[in-house]
């Protein structure tokens, strides 16, 4: 069936990647309130990457990155993580390379797509 002029796709379809979201804030606390130290997997979600800043340097005979990155996702699939006030016990994981989750946005407060910037490496 031919999609027509009326027809309009979400823009969740349009996603292309499929990314882990883990979160260690599930998980039980300890006898003196502390969270787990493992990641457990929450869900998966699909997102748009985007990498917007990189920096790459040398230190004592080894190479040390660090990347912004921007995944864009469909709100409904990331409101627990929106409401989160710690996002520091909440990452993502693509293609096994770990993104640890600095901030999330409703992309002009619709509750439609968010973006969520995360970085992975070492801050230079």
């Amino acid at each position: 069936m031919a999609c027509g002029k009326k027809c309009k796709k979400s823009s969740a379809s349009k996603r292309n990647r499929l990314v882990g979201l883990y979160s260690k804030a599930d998980g039980a606390r300890n006898a003196i309130g502390d969270l787990p130290k493992e990641y457990t997997k929450v869900r998966d979600i699909w997102c748009n990457i985007k990498p917007i800043s990189g920096v790459e340097r040398l230190a004592d005979d080894k190479i040390t990155e660090f990347v912004s990155t921007i995944f864009v996702a469909d709100y409904l699939d990331v409101t627990d993580l929106i409401a989160a006030i710690d996002r520091s016990v909440w990452k993502l994981i693509y293609e096994s390379v770990e993104f640890n989750i600095t901030h999330v946005i409703d992309i002009e407060e619709q509750h439609k797509d968010v973006k969520i910037y995360a970085t992975r490496g070492e801050a230079a």
